[in-house]
């Protein structure tokens, strides 16, 4: 069986913010490794996320604002490299479980921003609690 290699662009990844431009190279066997990781990594968090009320989506949402206070829908989709509608729903269910605030930019009055509230950074720090400690379902 041939192994075939994947030529990745950094430039070319309009989600990701590219650490180098410097293209890498990744062979099947590489990028099948990697989604098993990443395939591992998800079904842990859900885990430990299925007593929060929150799924993985809610969670990386309001994981994002909570580092990026302030940020717009756009920069959320960006840097989650989520679909919009995806995204859309996750922050809708989160701003009516105050857990995220939507506030109007003073500067852009078009433009809504993202904030996190009190309960949403007290559910988040549960959540980095049970993660860090490699807790489930508890």
């Amino acid at each position: 069986m041939r192994s075939s290699t994947t030529r990745i662009d950094p430039a070319a990844e309009p989600a990701a913010e590219p650490a180098a431009d410097v293209a890498v190279e990744l062979t099947d066997a590489d990028i099948l490794a990697v989604l098993r990781q990443a395939a591992v990594l998800h079904n842990h968090v859900a885990a430990v996320l299925r007593t929060t009320g929150l799924s993985v989506d809610r969670w990386r949402c309001l994981a994002f604002v909570a580092n990026q206070p302030d940020a717009s829908m756009s920069e959320v989709l960006h840097g989650l490299a989520m679909a919009a509608a995806t995204a859309s729903r996750a922050v809708d269910a989160l701003v009516d479980a105050n857990l995220l605030m939507r506030t109007i930019d003073p500067a852009d009055r078009r433009r809504v921003l993202l904030r996190i509230s009190t309960d949403g950074t007290l559910l988040l720090r549960r959540v980095q609690m049970r993660l860090a400690v490699g807790e489930v379902g508890s």
